[in-house]
């Protein structure tokens, strides 16, 4: 049977898109043949890597096109997006303006950046193969049971939005236990912005952690069903706020939890919209993105400031631009980590294996002591005090195992982006369209974050939404849940 076609407003939005992405890859790799050509010098060294890198970014997105995924913004298309941002805009970043002067972490070498690039290629390279074999095995799936993919995914029961908003409050009061745990948040003590008592992630303060993101859900929900039966939405935006700075930037301050939040919700209803995405609503939506993550971190950096005597962070355009480099995967940072290895290295099979466990409620202090991560960290900041220096997937797989390293997690990402495509084409009920969501939100990143940084947040904020709607999905004598508009 004929595979239906693809509706028109989902081809022109990944249109959009996918321009968007090429013009950004284009646009870096011009300015990077300009710095190299104009002043040379070491930073030279890049300019090739670049190239490459977006000659891949455009190999990627045709085979994102070629997939057919009939969503919006695919996985390979996200993690393209990601690529592009580490493997041509970084470094192009780093040519002109440098990688900051922070003292307190460890830069590597030019040599070593460029090597750390080819390797973040090699990765890239894996990842675009693995994910156009698994298309080629999918549409061979679909050529013999073209239904086989289009049923509701997990059948699940409804949830009643009354009810999420209640398991949220539970969590609620649970972080905020007391007005002083209230005031203490809202005034930057260090100590109320990172939850005392979460770090155990155990016990009660685990059940907190999970419940709070539900708060925020249930109350976009309850939007949706006001708007839906034609009644104004607006005594629901208020708890909204309460449910984003206490629910989610409780977290302590972390921007992500906040942003994928609400990227998540957007991405289920987006999915589902009848009309196309345009240039001026991608160029507005990333435009709120940066001033969000500019101005919280600049806050967040700001609390800290004031408590160790250091000087306030800037919103210069050159210091914030360099600011952004770290959560690009920074290539000279990465780069630190090689001249200790050479001596002496410390990554292995049970770095690696305590990076896994790390995440886990009730993990052994050495998962987090001793991961690759840790030691990573230790080589960056001289010392065991930062843990803040993100060890993306594919570099911590080549300290821990080499060049076998980074193919085996461009496998294992490739698969995922594969895997997360077909959850979402799968599933039509709200929360496992929320949890589906997150999941590629965060895997997509995986070329710029590590996997306990991934699996912490799969076992934090995906499980618990997937869980109540796969429990929901069991309970006896329940009417369908409502289908996703």
């Amino acid at each position: 049977m004929t595979r239906a076609p693809i509706p028109a407003p989902v081809v022109a939005s990944r249109r959009v898109i996918h321009w968007a992405i090429r013009a950004v890859a284009l646009s870096a790799v011009l300015a990077s043949l300009v710095i190299a050509a104009t002043t040379g010098g070491d930073a030279g060294v890049l300019t090739l890597p670049v190239l490459v890198e977006a000659v891949l970014v455009v190999v990627a997105l045709e085979v994102a096109r070629a997939s057919r995924e009939e969503l919006r913004v695919d996985a390979l298309t996200l993690f393209t997006a990601w690529e592009t941002m580490r493997g041509c805009v970084t470094p192009v970043i780093i040519q002109y303006l440098g990688n900051g002067n922070a003292f307190y972490y460890r830069l590597g070498t030019y040599a070593d950046t460029e090597l750390v690039l080819w390797l973040a290629v090699l990765f890239f390279v894996v990842v675009i193969a693995t994910r156009l074999s698994a298309s080629i095995v999918g549409s061979a799936a679909r050529g013999s049971d073209p239904v086989a993919l289009r049923v509701s995914g997990l059948g699940a029961s409804r949830i009643s939005s009354w009810v999420l908003i209640g398991l949220g409050a539970v969590g609620l009061v649970i972080r905020f236990p007391s007005p002083g745990a209230v005031t203490g948040f809202l005034s930057g003590a260090i100590e109320q912005l990172q939850g005392t008592g979460e770090g155990a992630s155990s016990g009660i303060p685990l059940i907190g952690m999970v419940l709070r993101p539900m708060l925020f859900v249930g109350l976009v929900l309850l939007a949706r069903d006001r708007r839906r039966a034609g009644r104004s939405v607006l005594p629901v935006v208020p708890f909204l706020v309460v449910a984003v700075v206490f629910g989610l930037a409780s977290y302590g301050l972390n921007r992500a939890t906040v942003a994928y939040a609400i990227i998540g919700m957007v991405f289920v209803f987006a999915e589902r919209a009848a009309g196309a995405l345009r240039g001026r609503h991608l160029a507005g939506l990333l435009g709120l993105l940066t001033a969000f993550f500019v101005l919280v971190g600049t806050l967040r950096s700001s609390l800290w400031v004031t408590r160790t005597g250091l000087d306030a962070p800037t919103l210069q355009l050159v210091p914030v631009l360099q600011s952004v480099i770290p959560y690009f995967g920074t290539p000279m940072q990465l780069a630190a980590a090689i001249p200790p290895v050479r001596v002496s290295d410390p990554f292995g099979m049970t770095s690696f294996v305590l990076s896994v466990l790390s995440p886990i409620p009730g993990a052994p202090d050495a998962a987090r002591t001793a991961s690759s991560t840790a030691l990573y960290n230790n080589i960056v900041y001289h010392s065991f005090v930062g843990k803040d220096q993100l060890l993306p997937t594919w570099f911590e797989g080549f300290l821990c195992f080499g060049v076998i390293g980074v193919i085996g997690c461009g496998l294992v990402v490739g698969v995922l982006l594969a895997v997360s495509d077909l959850w979402r084409r799968r599933t039509s009920t709200v929360l496992g369209s929320y949890a589906a969501a997150l999941f590629v939100l965060w895997v997509a990143q995986a070329g710029v974050t590590s996997f306990n940084v991934i699996e912490q947040n799969v076992i934090y904020f995906i499980v618990p939404p997937l869980a109540l709607s796969a429990g929901a999905a069991l309970w006896p004598g329940r009417r369908s849940e409502r289908q996703l508009a």
